[in-house]
Order: C-alpha cells, then sequence, then structure tokens
C-alpha cells in the first residue's frame, strides 16, 4: 500500500464518529442523600444534583434524573426548614433534567423511650402506637419496677416524621423506565435503602448496566441487601459535592432564588 492509501485510510479513520455514549436514567432517593451527606454538612445542602452525576458517570448521557422528595411541615413555632426546603426544589427544579417526584409527607405523635444502652430492654416499649393514656400509665409502672434504680426508665411523646412512598415511586419508576419502555441501557441509583435491593437486582439480571451510588459520606457500610448486588459501585466525598453546588442566585421564569444564610456554615462532619 502506498503513502497516498495510507494517508487516504488514515483520514477516513479519522472522520468516523465517535461511538454514541449510553442512555442513562438516574434516580435519586432525595431523603437517603440528605440524611447521608448534608443533613451535618450545611455547606452540602445546595447541591447541584444534575452536574454531580454528570461528573459521576462522564460516559454516560443522561437523559433523565428523577429525585424524589416529600414536603416537609412546619416542626415547631419559628420554624423555617420547610421554607427553605421549598426554596431547594424550586431551584433544583429549574434544571433541565431534573424531574422531582413527590410522595406524602406524614407526621403523627409517637412514644419514645430516651436511649438508655443499658437496663429494661422490651419489644413492648418501643412500640408506637400507645395513644391511650391508661395503657402508658401502665407501661411506665411496670418498666419503673423492672428498671435499676440507677438506670431510670424515661418514656416521652414525640412527633414522628415520616416521608412516604418514595422507595415504592422510584422502585416503580426503576422498572418502567428500564423493562418496560427500554428507555436506556444504564440506570445509576443513588439510595442506601435496603428494601431497593430486589428491584435494583432485577434490573442487573435484565443486562441492564446499573451503576449504584452510596450517599453516605463517611459510612462505607452498605444497607443490608445492597452489598449482595453484583453491580458498579461509587461513594461520595465532601470535596465533590463542594465542588457541585447551585450559582447563587438560580435564575427562575418566577425569579432569582437565592441560597439560604444557614447553609453557608461549614460542615460539621
Amino acid at each position: 500500500m502506498d503513502d497516498t492509501a495510507n494517508s487516504r485510510l488514515y483520514l477516513d479513520t479519522c472522520r468516523q464518529p465517535a461511538p454514541e455514549p449510553d442512555t442513562a436514567m438516574a434516580y435519586v432517593d432525595g431523603m437517603n442523600l440528605y440524611s447521608g451527606a448534608a443533613k451535618d454538612r450545611p455547606c452540602l445542602k445546595w447541591l447541584n444534583i444534575q452536574s454531580l452525576l454528570e461528573s459521576l458517570v462522564p460516559a454516560c448521557r443522561i437523559a433523565t434524573i428523577r429525585y424524589y422528595a416529600a414536603q416537609s411541615k412546619r416542626a415547631y413555632p419559628g420554624d423555617e426548614s420547610h421554607s427553605r426546603q421549598r426554596k431547594y426544589l424550586d431551584a433544583l427544579s429549574s434544571l433541565s433534567k431534573i424531574d422531582i417526584r413527590y410522595g406524602p409527607y406524614s407526621r403523627f405523635p409517637s412514644w419514645r423511650r430516651i436511649y438508655e444502652d443499658k437496663g429494661l430492654s422490651s419489644p413492648e416499649l418501643f412500640r408506637p402506637k400507645l395513644n391511650h393514656p391508661a395503657a402508658v400509665g401502665r407501661l411506665l409502672e411496670r418498666a419503673k419496677s423492672q428498671q435499676p434504680p440507677e438506670q431510670p426508665f424515661v418514656l416521652v411523646r414525640v412527633w414522628k416524621d415520616e416521608e412516604k412512598g418514595s422507595d415504592v415511586n422510584l422502585a416503580t419508576d426503576l422498572i418502567v423506565d428500564a423493562l418496560v419502555d427500554r428507555r436506556c441501557r444504564t440506570v445509576v441509583i443513588m439510595t442506601n435503602d435496603s428494601d431497593l435491593a430486589y428491584p435494583i437486582s432485577m434490573v442487573a439480571q435484565a443486562r441492564i448496566n446499573v451503576i449504584w451510588v452510596n450517599p453516605f459520606i463517611g459510612r462505607p457500610a452498605i444497607a443490608r441487601g445492597l452489598s449482595q448486588l453484583q453491580v458498579k459501585r461509587l461513594s461520595l466525598k465532601t470535596n465533590l459535592l463542594q465542588a457541585h453546588q447551585l450559582p447563587n442566585p438560580v435564575i427562575t421564569p418566577e425569579g432569582k432564588l437565592y441560597r439560604p444564610s444557614t447553609w453557608n456554615k461549614k460542615s460539621s462532619a
């Protein structure tokens, strides 16, 4: 082959288009991410999840990021955490690939024993549905009679907050997107919820490329069930989340959204 033919072959090779990146769908357990990465780190709460995920899987083209959340309620007079969350969700929804899926947020009164590492231990003492005063009184008397004097038993009534349905919503969307509609060849799942182990395993068995992201910074332990999955695993670090914060302010059609001032504090962990 002469030099001219070699040159043509080289040029033809250069002209060939690069292979198309895999289309990926991403699923983010918002409460899990908050608890594992941001709750004790205010400086990370203005998180740009879109740019974060794109940096974690640069070989993929992420089509949609489904973010699962529930809108919290005022916990006490003067509590502004719910309005800060609302502002963040509005800012997040302004990003082109974010699809926020809301679930209900439940708050109800519950009896709870103050934590003690020794002393009386009975499953009855941890049951939340002790609504009748007489039942609570009998329980306290029985507990006090069995508890060592140096380790007093204390039962208090508290408000219990729970996000409902996000795990079911995430699992349903995952199955429909990956197995029914065949919208992608890769899925990125950010959660440490063991309830999602089975639907994730079903998707992996269908030869969908699964990338699992552990949202708990500094806690390498994986929820039971997820540890058995034969999938690619990624982890988060504080400096990575610091590098992917939303601009301040975020410009939306409705106006400017500024980062809450209390979220400018340095991390406590």
